[in-house]
């Protein structure tokens, strides 16, 4: 794709080039048509010096009417003439223009839509045609600032993972995974509104931002219509596939003022949620992320411990 864009870019600066050749040729089509009309008016003015000279040294009459008609045969023929290049320059140009011109704006158009092209597929996911992460966490600041100036609405983040996914592609395959994919994608998407924002979050992982009014079941509602709604066997080359899924909800400005806080708090809530067993869901609250930390830290300690006692281990046996 970025090959076709320059090779688009090149087409463009030849068409231009050409073109200014062309307008340049006109120029000086013009230049000799205005030349010639001065040499010609030159000529006939120094015939008239040369006739007039010629018939006072002679002592004759003047032939005027002759002399002037000659003279304005030859000025109205060169004037003729200059108009003749003038009109066969400007038939030229218009001519060569033209197609240069249509050229020109059906390549400004084929790189237009060349670079929405790229940019689609920078911002969505290829498989489900979802936005992707990039996508929706520069869409999820824009909400959050609209939800700042409107003190009755909320926004909720449902992270949902797929449970036993993996199974389906050790067990089936990659493509029949990816079918799944698809098909949980498009329920997901007859369960959102129009203004709900849904993405790919990577793997079987997806992410539904919902806009809703502070008090509201709403959120409760969906997150168990998606549950119900992903329970239902997935009908894949014959077979008959039962997954299930998990959601972490995690709020704003409830639990979070940043779009990176929002995404971890519902990550983590999504954490429990798989703790307490598939086919829930989950709100975030406040002692999650701290055992989170905790976690984290003990997992730590453990490796460190690990990686000193083996290598102790390793140094006897030298």
């Amino acid at each position: 794709m970025l090959v076709q864009l320059k090779t688009e870019h090149l087409q463009q600066k030849i068409i231009r080039f050409v073109a200014v050749g062309i307008l340049l040729t006109g120029l000086l089509l013009s230049g000799v048509a205005v030349f010639q009309i001065y040499y010609e008016t030159q000529r006939v003015a120094e015939q008239l010096t040369s006739a007039i000279t010629a018939s006072l040294s002679q002592d004759a009459t003047l032939p005027e009417n002759d002399l002037t008609l000659s003279a304005y045969r030859v000025l109205v023929s060169s004037i003729m003439m200059t108009l003749v290049i003038l009109v066969a320059g400007i038939i030229f140009i218009t001519y060569k223009i033209r197609p240069l011109l249509r050229q020109l704006d059906q390549s400004n158009q084929q790189q237009q839509l060349s670079e929405q092209r790229i940019h689609y597929l920078v911002h969505h996911d290829q498989l489900t045609g979802l936005p992707n992460w990039s996508q929706l966490y520069d869409s999820l600041c824009e909400r959050m600032s609209e939800v700042e100036q409107q003190k009755d609405q909320q926004l909720a983040i449902l992270f949902i993972n797929l449970s036993r996914f993996k199974v389906v592609n050790e067990s089936l395959g990659h493509d029949a995974g990816n079918q799944v994919l698809m098909l949980m994608a498009e329920r997901l998407k007859q369960l959102a509104r129009p203004d709900d924002l849904l993405a790919r979050a990577g793997g079987d992982e997806f992410l539904l931002c919902v806009k809703v009014t502070q008090g509201e079941p709403l959120i409760e509602v969906l997150a168990q219509q998606i549950l119900d709604s992903l329970k239902q066997p997935f009908e894949l080359e014959g077979k008959t596939i039962y997954l299930e899924a998990t959601i972490g909800i995690s709020l704003f400005p409830d639990n979070g003022v940043h779009a990176d806080a929002l995404l971890r708090h519902a990550d983590a809530a999504l954490t429990r949620a798989r703790r307490l067993g598939q086919g829930r869901y989950q709100f975030y609250e406040a002692d999650m992320s701290e055992l989170n930390r905790e976690k984290f830290e003990l997992e730590t300690d453990l490796r460190g411990h690990w990686s000193v006692t083996n290598l102790k281990s390793t140094i006897s046996l030298r």
